[in-house]
């Protein structure tokens, strides 16, 4: 019994860290989550094209376009620079 006390006193604790570092989580400007993203999908595609069947020069060209659209996601001013957040408002009362 004490044992089966202590694993769910960790697993308490543990959950409520979680629930903690989620709520506190900064929040992500859309430049960071575009980067993300665009990275992201260089990788895969870095990863799923084999190097052997494509040529040098378009791997320069393909290199050219990532660096001109990093340059431009870094150098773009977008109005309202975050993510949108729903918020659910209740509707008009009956009373």
């Amino acid at each position: 019994m004490a044992l089966y006390n202590v694993i769910l006193s960790s697993a308490r604790s543990q959950i409520n860290e979680m629930i903690a570092y989620i709520f506190t989580m900064p929040r992500i400007s859309v430049h960071q989550d575009l980067l993300n993203q665009y990275i992201l999908s260089m990788l895969m595609r870095g990863i799923f094209t084999p190097a052997n069947q494509q040529s040098i020069e378009l791997m320069h060209k393909q290199n050219d376009v990532d660096i001109m659209a990093l340059l431009s996601i870094l150098l773009t001013r977008y109005p309202n620079g975050r993510t949108t957040v729903f918020t659910v408002q209740a509707g008009p009362s009956d009373g």
